[in-house]
């Protein structure tokens, strides 16, 4: 099996030698530009036939009434509509990230091969892609609601352990309460997180697998492995950081254009501060752009480092069938 200096550099070479950003990027936004499309006819259509009347609850939310006074077919314009709402997203959302594991597989095998047309794939199995979707969001709420308990207790005993008699109300509790239970989160979600991290990768190498025999295929295929695959996390600290300097960038600007207008005197500042400001907010811009840029880079590298070594479980594991799992 590969390093992960070894892994980081085939996927970097794959990613521009190749060209397979651009496809990768390609790909990604025609997928969300078409969910949204769809998504957005799908609220039309529910508004066109009154099944969703928006406007009818922020009126009531406006006017401060109270549940109670909801009408009942409110009630069930809103029921039905959240519940055909949700059904949609969570179908979009398994097209959209079954069409990019398959892009990222794609990539790992540098087979350009039809690209398109198979990153849009997902639509000829949109039921099972959905199920699949909704099986992995209800597994994160359950890991999530374990998390819940352990928290609480942590943070209870140790507030109960302090010298100093503190209540809820206080900021600095709730700043190190909010911590603690935020950690403790995404300790235990990372557990999902790295199990079912390759699901929709082995539903692209394996069309006719349902979403239960996914799921249990790749809590099999990373049992030993999660360490493995967080550790190449890890390892890309270096575009991590990257990632950050826009955003430390920008907040440079402000605490500059602050400190600045904070320097000059009043009558001054009427006449310089709209120059600033104009030179501040250009600076913000240019600085989100390239925090843009970086993100999907860093997305795409992450990725296609991922499905490398994906590909590097599944040779070790000699493929499971559908009979293994």
């Amino acid at each position: 099996m590969q390093s992960d200096a070894e892994i980081r550099r085939e996927a970097w070479r794959l990613l521009w030698k190749k060209n397979w950003f651009w496809m990768l990027l390609g790909a990604y936004l025609l997928l969300q530009l078409s969910s949204q499309f769809i998504l957005n006819a799908v609220v039309g259509a529910l508004a066109a036939v009154e099944v969703f009347n928006l406007s009818s609850v922020a009126e009531l939310i406006s006017e401060h009434k109270p549940l109670p006074q909801f009408t009942s077919q409110l009630m069930w314009q809103l029921a039905s509509s959240s519940v055909l709402i949700f059904f949609f997203a969570f179908i979009l959302g398994g097209i959209s990230s079954y069409g990019n594991a398959v892009m990222l597989v794609r990539a790992a095998d540098d087979n350009p091969e039809d690209w398109l047309k198979t990153a849009f794939s997902g639509y000829r199995m949109p039921l099972g892609l959905a199920w699949l979707a909704f099986l992995l969001v209800l597994i994160f709420i359950f890991w999530a609601l374990l998390a819940v308990l352990p928290a609480a207790a942590i943070i209870y005993a140790a507030v109960s352990a302090l010298p100093v008699k503190m209540d809820f109300g206080d900021m600095s509790l709730n700043i190190v309460a909010s911590t603690a239970a935020a950690s403790i989160l995404v300790a235990v979600l990372s557990v999902p997180f790295y199990r079912y991290r390759y699901v929709f990768r082995l539903k692209a190498d394996h069309p006719d697998w349902s979403a239960t025999q996914c799921i249990r295929g790749c809590a099999k295929l990373t049992y030993g492995y999660k360490w493995r695959a967080f550790k190449l996390d890890c390892s890309y600290w270096c575009m991590l950081l990257l990632v950050l300097l826009p955003v430390l960038a920008t907040t440079a600007i402000v605490f500059a254009l602050t400190a600045a207008l904070n320097a000059l005197g009043d009558g001054q500042q009427s006449l310089v501060a709209l120059a600033l400001t104009a030179i501040a907010a250009l600076g913000a811009m240019a600085s989100n752009l390239l925090l843009l840029a970086f993100l999907l880079i860093a997305v795409n590298y992450i990725g296609l480092g991922q499905t490398i070594l994906y590909r590097e479980i599944t040779h070790e594991r000699q493929e499971l069938r559908p009979d293994e799992v």
